[in-house]
């Protein structure tokens, strides 16, 4: 925690970091799991600001579906921008991505009570950010991780690839497409008999 010329820190744990783990899995940063307690993400290229501006405003209004923050490295570019370098966050132990917990679900077939849990947790993020010009901007189900009854939102960097305006109809329609493409891998991958179309409209709406 400190400044180093145009570096700072807000970083704050409460123990030495004694153990790192890097998280193989395909993601656009690199993630470390230390002390079996902590995530921290480097940026694989100087970050937006507006990642730092998202969590900060969740972190504010006490916003209770995305994992706890511990503070971030910034580099202050010579225009006296801010820009996020890493981020520290609460590891979730046992807790999945949607893209094995949601597929599960469309392999059995399961629409009971998930998805409306599910859209009050985005709902919930959505009034958090009321006021501002602020979405998730990279929403599907890969960024919901689930653990045991509980929803968590992830990864607030925005789309890697998009060029467009962030907007909260947006997280709408990739949470609405994400739904698609789990029931495409269940019956691509997993070659699922079951007609998924009614799935998908079901949990959808």
């Amino acid at each position: 925690r400190g400044h180093h010329g145009s570096f700072s820190s807000t970083i704050t744990l409460n123990a030495p970091v004694v153990s790192e783990e890097r998280i193989e899995v395909d993601q656009t940063n690199e993630s470390f799991v230390l002390n079996n307690t902590w995530i921290i993400k480097w940026n694989m290229t100087v970050g937006s600001h507006r990642t730092l501006t998202k969590e900060r405003r969740l972190s504010e209004r006490q916003y209770p579906h995305t994992p706890a923050h511990f503070g971030h490295i910034t580099w202050t570019s010579p225009d006296n921008s801010e820009h996020l370098l890493a981020g520290v966050q609460e590891f979730l132990p046992g807790s999945v991505d949607g893209w094995t917990w949601c597929v599960a679900h469309a392999m059995g077939n399961n629409c009971d009570t998930w998805p409306g849990a599910l859209g009050e947790v985005v709902a919930l993020m959505h009034n958090a950010f009321d006021g501002t010009t602020l979405a998730h901007g990279d929403l599907h189900v890969g960024q919901i991780l689930n653990q045991g009854d509980s929803y968590y939102i992830i990864d607030f960097d925005g789309d890697p690839l998009g060029h467009t305006p962030e907007s909260w109809l947006q997280d709408v329609v990739g949470m609405l497409c994400s739904f698609i493409h789990v029931a495409a891998v269940a019956e691509v991958k997993y070659h699922a008999a079951h007609d998924f179309s009614e799935w998908v409209r079901i949990v959808s709406d």
